[in-house]
């Protein structure tokens, strides 16, 4: 969510409006929106991953979950003061980022573990 939030300002000046998907309840989901300054950003609570599914995006395995980069980008994370919280959800849900349009997906990003991220500018552009 810092990375979405620090990308805000060229993701909207592309004409394009952040949404988020989350597993959480609406107010665990509010709140942690909000931490990050994205409390304005609409958002859909999908606690049985409905949507999840109908997207494509898959759970991963031991691979996807653990592994070097995963490593690294959990330490730069740290480093930069984030902390893993409580995990809500299905922690094997891998996720990703779409441009949807009129309810037509345009163009899709699913990640290939849980620390690989879309480049959220060029997917708003597009």
């Amino acid at each position: 969510m810092a990375e979405a939030a620090a990308r805000r300002p060229a993701i909207e000046a592309a004409g394009t409006q952040l949404a988020f998907l989350t597993m959480a309840d609406d107010a665990t989901a509010g709140a942690l929106l909000a931490r990050y300054g994205l409390g304005d950003v609409p958002h859909v609570s999908d606690p049985g991953q409905a949507l999840y599914r109908a997207l494509g995006l898959r759970r991963g395995g031991l691979r996807q979950v653990v592994n070097a980069g995963v490593l690294r980008r959990g330490l730069r994370s740290a480093w930069a003061g984030h902390r893993q919280g409580r995990i809500v959800g299905d922690a094997m849900r891998l996720g990703g980022a779409f441009l949807i349009r009129d309810g037509r997906v345009l163009h899709a990003y699913r990640n290939r573990d849980v620390a690989d991220r879309a480049d959220y500018c060029a997917l708003a552009k597009t």
